[in-house]
């Protein structure tokens, strides 16, 4: 039954899980009852029900071929094979985790396990295993988003209508900005819409601020006509990625701090009676433990503090002033 973790990259196809079904230690017979696969989301619903293939029933073998399509959002999502009408418990749903790995992480197992000094890598048979380790990192990267209200990933936002107060300037939602694509309602509040296509660069339609997420309009030519955008509501439409095309390194060794010291604390814990010595679970191993757990962490919570500081967390937002080196 589900019992191990699987990460799911963006765009696989063809992952294959399979679980064998057994009472008393011998394989059973479900060939009489019907099997789904289910998947469910961190709210416990359901995105995934779909018949599971019985590679051998008759021995309790069930297994179903996923593909990354039928995920939304990256992140941790719980799966079992669910036996239709049993009344035995041994037959009840038994849920196992997937993590869908998608879009910018602000760090990555690799760099964890260095900063743990460990020689090897997180799998599924290390404690943390693989997919806690990326399910933790989410947490940290939501946090460290909080604090800063900002986000240092990237994000596509698609036909956003802003207003327009007639000032000659333009404040985006969000900041920086990667690429922009501005359209602009030329007709009166009481018309129907009539939407053009506004071009940037001097001698056009608009000069743009990507850092600073500003627009400055100047009175340049669309086509033959001269564009003099006027203040009213939804006034343009914008599609734009907001964020950063690179994780900055103090967002990038912040984050990898923050997950670091969590595993040496689930590490310590897993073995708390531990004396000294080595713990090995998998293939992460940390030497001496007891001292890892006190000078280590203490000297990792100073750099955790120092970089909260420096990058103006702490609910504190630095906005830039005119930046022209672009």
């Amino acid at each position: 039954m589900p019992g191990f973790n699987k990460l799911i990259n963006e765009g696989e196809k063809g992952i294959y899980i399979q679980e064998t079904f057994t009472k008393d230690g011998v394989q059973m017979d479900l060939s009489s009852f019907t099997v789904l696969f289910k998947i469910f989301d961190t709210f416990g619903n359901t995105i995934l029900s779909s018949p599971a293939t019985t590679t051998s029933s008759g021995v309790g073998i069930v297994s179903y071929t996923l593909d990354s399509s039928v995920f939304s959002d990256r992140g941790r999502y719980l799966y079992t094979f669910d036996i239709e009408g049993s009344t035995e418990k041994y037959l009840e749903p038994i849920y196992a985790t997937l993590y869908y790995k998608k879009g910018i992480y602000y760090t990555s197992p690799d760099l964890i396990a260095a900063e743990l000094n460990s020689t090897t890598h997180f799998t599924d048979n290390t404690i943390p295993d693989l997919v806690t380790v990326y399910n933790w990192i989410d947490e940290a990267m939501a946090e460290i988003d909080i604090l800063s209200a900002m986000t240092y990933g990237s994000t596509v936002e698609s036909s956003v209508y802003v207003d327009y107060d007639g000032s000659g300037m333009l404040r985006l939602p969000d900041a920086p900005i990667l690429n922009l694509a501005l359209r602009y309602n030329q007709n009166q509040q009481s018309e129907a819409a009539s939407w053009v296509d506004l071009e940037e660069g001097y001698g056009k339609n608009y000069i743009f601020y990507p850092k600073e997420g500003e627009i400055e309009f100047i009175n340049g030519n669309l086509a033959t006509n001269l564009v003099v955008p006027i203040k009213g509501r939804k006034k343009f439409c914008i599609t734009y990625t907001h964020g950063y095309q690179k994780i900055p390194l103090e967002i990038q060794r912040l984050c990898t701090l923050m997950i670091a010291k969590r595993s040496i604390t689930s590490l310590v814990n897993y073995q708390a009676n531990s004396e000294g010595g080595t713990i090995q679970v998998g293939t992460i191993m940390i030497s001496d433990p007891t001292n890892y757990s006190v000078n280590y962490v203490r000297d990792m919570n100073t750099q955790i503090t120092d970089l909260t500081d420096k990058i103006g967390l702490g609910f504190t937002v630095f906005r830039y002033t005119r930046d022209y080196s672009y």
